[in-house]
């Protein structure tokens, strides 16, 4: 086997999606601590949000998307028969070569599980799941013929790794598998080298006089609207709320968000630099979407020193990895009855307790990228 990496994904910088940010992460660790090349077989195409800042690394291919349009159902074929081109592209060019495949397109793990079963080495990496997606999205039923035969054929074939985003969705992939395979922990959105972020300039919109909670990032079928509304319309007048998201709902959001006076919303997002300025960072799961998909904008809250308050189910990794440094609203539960108890008990100092367990729970998030990073490369190498 060569000492080259090859990674599947749909997205790639200069695109802002964090599958393919997440991608060029690793890519640039391998090459500079390990001396791997990786080849980037993506798609030519643009993502929701401004462009990544990101520097794309690697011998990058953009294939051509197969349907261009807006239309759902040029949009789905698209998005069905791209996985089918990426596969096909890897197979031919890079099959001595570790192959990494993520999961979107939405079926490249179902195109992996047929084409890539006679591959020497590859890789599952579980970003957002899919069939499982298309039934939390109720686009597919779960009864339904089309959706049993996706789901088998998904998980016919087990990858010779597997590289989860947490423990909980590691053991729910495993058992669709109904096989042990070899596990690496790599959550999504950890700030490496950054124990501690340096406040050097306070935003335009920071008030150290109030608690500030904020949300950032998707607001899409995934994540809990009517959470985030919740906290936004009840917060009091020593608090003020931070709002910079995009996605399905977020048009939706950001028209009621104007009618409150305590409400900031930034458009373009904001720099990691300034995550740390949030007392509170909101993160939402719906329970349905538990393992199938986990937000990583938990983990960028809690690698940069902030507590979080998540809004699912208690048996999201989202939660079960950060308990001793967040609060918890059951989404099954009266959402806006629980949001305005928390918001008329919540104090700075319980915020700072929160806070200081993030640094112990920060450093075991790096731990394990760098971990899961160094194992990779030894597969390859060896």
């Amino acid at each position: 086997m060569n000492k080259e990496l090859t990674i599947l994904t749909r997205h790639y910088p200069p695109n802002k999606n964090i599958n393919g940010v997440l991608a060029c992460e690793m890519a640039e660790f391998l090459l500079n601590e390990h001396n791997i090349k990786t080849n980037i077989v993506c798609i030519d195409t643009n993502s929701a949000g401004n462009k990544s800042k990101v520097n794309p690394i690697g011998n990058i291919i953009r294939i051509k998307p197969l349907m261009k349009g807006k239309n759902k159902f040029s949009r789905l074929i698209s998005l069905i028969f791209d996985g089918y081109s990426i596969i096909k592209y890897a197979k031919k060019h890079f099959s001595n070569t570790l192959i990494i495949c993520t999961t979107s397109p939405p079926l490249l793990p179902f195109w992996a599980s047929k084409v890539l079963r006679n591959n020497s080495k590859w890789a599952l990496w579980s970003l957002d799941l899919f069939p499982e997606g298309f039934a939390a999205n109720s686009q597919l039923s779960k009864n339904s013929i089309l959706y049993k035969y996706l789901f088998q054929q998904t998980y016919k074939t087990p990858p010779n790794y597997l590289i989860a985003l947490g423990n909980k969705q590691a053991d729910s992939i495993n058992l669709k598998y109904k096989t042990e395979i070899p596990v690496f922990i790599l959550p999504a959105g950890v700030l490496l080298n950054k124990d501690s972020i340096i406040k050097s300039k306070k935003p335009y919109w920071y008030d150290e006089n109030k608690i500030i909670l904020g949300y950032f990032g998707n607001i899409g079928i995934a994540h809990n609207k009517f959470f985030i509304l919740a906290i936004l319309k009840n917060i009091t007048d020593s608090q003020k709320f931070i709002l910079s998201c995009y996605g399905v709902f977020s048009d939706d959001v950001k028209k009621i968000a104007k009618k409150y006076k305590n409400v900031t919303i930034i458009t373009g997002g904001i720099p990691e630099e300034e995550l740390s300025f949030i007392d509170i960072h909101l993160v939402s799961l719906n329970s349905r979407w538990t393992h199938t998909a986990v937000p990583s904008k938990a983990v960028s809250a809690i690698s940069s020193g902030r507590p979080i308050l998540f809004c699912g189910s208690d048996e999201s990794d989202n939660w079960q990895m950060f308990k001793d440094a967040g609060w918890f609203i059951n989404d099954n539960e009266n959402i806006e009855q629980s949001c305005i108890k928390f918001l008329e008990n919540i104090s700075k100092e319980q915020i700072y307790l929160k806070a200081k367990n993030t640094f112990s729970i920060n450093k075991s998030l790096q731990e394990k990228v760098i971990n899961t990073y160094n194992s990779i490369a030894e597969i390859i190498v060896n």
